[in-house]
């Protein structure tokens, strides 16, 4: 569990990180930086920032144990990502914007 809640933190943490990165005309006070209330998480920063804060931990585990641990994560890390993609849509963060292309 503490590795879990360890990742989870990490995740947060990169998640609101590469948004602020990524939008950052959209900063105008520094607590627009924190504000995760707001919105404004990527899934990809989360999952690179818990890969890296638990690369240390994986390490020192042995082969089997690393395989089993990692496949318990799984399930979490698909059930956030489900959540986190009803989310998105709900605030329409990947609608996209109106084209003329023919093929759109």
């Amino acid at each position: 569990y503490t590795l879990a809640t360890k990742l989870v933190l990490a995740g947060v943490i990169g998640a609101r990180l590469t948004w602020d990165i990524t939008h950052w005309n959209e900063i105008n006070s520094p607590l627009d930086l924190i504000a995760v209330w707001n919105g404004g998480l990527q899934f990809s920063g989360g999952f690179i920032f818990a890969v890296l804060a638990g690369i240390p931990t994986f390490r020192k585990w042995d082969r089997l144990t690393r395989w089993h641990v990692i496949d318990g994560y799984s399930m979490g890390l698909a059930i956030g990502l489900a959540f986190g993609r009803i989310g998105c849509t709900s605030v329409g963060e990947h609608f996209g914007s109106k084209t003329n292309f023919f093929l759109a």
